[in-house]
């Protein structure tokens, strides 16, 4: 039950504005001002930041920071400087969650590296512990070929029967699978 929650990385705000009908205190702080300005607009009620989270000095410590597909867009070179400043800003007992392209997919031009829980843990360097991993999206020709299928320029397939399919497909046999099969981890970490 958190009562802050700080999201690092939050682009245009979108994962805010999904949590906007809590209680909890909002934040988002992310380096484009362009994206910036879209949250505000969106979520008006929370806070948004424009800067670089090594220059951010809030007088407040947040519950939860949450890092959702950005760390793999962070030169590994200064991930040590942003994580060291994510605990600073994180309250004793407090979480930080993650999320990252697993190792087993290749790495995209705009990415420098994707994880494995070996590497998040030399990443996390003693600020962090996981005490939770969780394999999102089983490695599969399936998911392979059912996503160039919804995302094509070619043809659209927008028939409620094939979403329905869809969204029960997903969940039901790829949303969920070992780490080590996955194209994408979330970490569940508690500052040490």
């Amino acid at each position: 039950n958190p009562k802050t929650l700080l999201d690092f990385g939050c682009g245009d705000g979108k994962f805010i504005h999904e949590l906007r009908n809590t209680k909890i205190n909002l934040t988002g702080i992310d380096t484009s001002k362009k994206s910036i300005e879209f949250a505000k607009i969106f979520t008006p009620s929370s806070k948004f930041f424009s800067k670089d989270i090594t220059q951010y000095n809030p007088k407040e410590k947040f519950d939860v920071i949450t890092s959702i597909e950005v760390l793999e867009h962070i030169h590994p070179k200064n991930l040590k400087k942003i994580i060291n400043k994510i605990h600073k800003l994180t309250k004793k007992e407090g979480y930080f969650i993650i999320t990252v392209p697993a190792k087993n997919i290749p790495t995209s031009k705009k990415h420098y590296q994707h994880f494995d829980i070996k590497l998040m843990k030399m990443v996390l360097d003693k600020k962090f512990k996981i005490i939770k991993v969780i394999g999102h999206y089983k490695l599969s020709r399936v998911y392979e070929l059912l996503y160039a299928l919804s995302t094509n320029n070619y043809i659209s397939i927008t028939s409620k029967n094939y979403q329905k399919f869809l969204n029960y497909y997903f969940k039901k046999k790829l949303e969920k699978s070992k780490p080590s099969k996955s194209r994408r981890l979330i970490f569940i970490c508690k500052k040490i």
